[in-house]
């Protein structure tokens, strides 16, 4: 298990079953917190909270389809009957285009992918990790006096 950083805190993460958001799960349980991992697909969502498990860290699944409205309410009211309590709810957003390879993005055209990437400053597109160390920062005390603020987690893409 990693540091204690985050321990005490509940962390909700939407889109949690695969990708950059099963990667922030990971992390944050990783750090410390409850996660409680929120998406459509129960299995995946089971399947990422077992591997939290199997590491040490703890995690429950919240079905959540965020598409459509009625949904947001009602996993916000599932995420406080799992944790026993209020929900207090910080929203950041960690902007990370281009990034590699998930399993959302393996159909997309991978060269044209790179080549986006190539035109910023890192010349490669960012990994699933590299945007949770970014989501994990803006989660924890270290990012206290950080609000409302889009951290551009590009590569330098948008800087140039």
């Amino acid at each position: 298990m990693g540091s204690s950083e985050l321990t005490g805190q509940v962390a909700l993460v939407t889109g949690a079953t695969s990708g950059i958001g099963a990667a922030t799960a990971a992390l944050l349980a990783e750090r410390g917190a409850l996660v409680l991992v929120a998406g459509r697909d129960r299995a995946r969502g089971e399947s990422v909270v077992a591997a939290i498990g199997d590491r040490g860290g703890r995690a429950d699944f919240v079905a959540a389809d965020l598409r459509e409205a009625e949904s947001v309410p009602r996993l916000a009211r599932e995420a406080a009957t799992l944790v026993g309590g209020r929900v207090d709810i910080l929203v950041n957003n960690a902007g990370s285009y281009p990034f590699g390879p998930t399993e959302q993005t393996q159909d997309r055209d991978t060269d044209a992918v790179y080549a986006l990437a190539a035109h910023a400053p890192a010349g490669r597109p960012g990994t699933p990790q590299e945007i949770a160390e970014a989501i994990a920062y803006l989660a924890g005390d270290a990012a206290s006096f950080v609000h409302g603020a889009v951290l551009s987690v590009d590569g330098g893409r948008t800087a140039v």
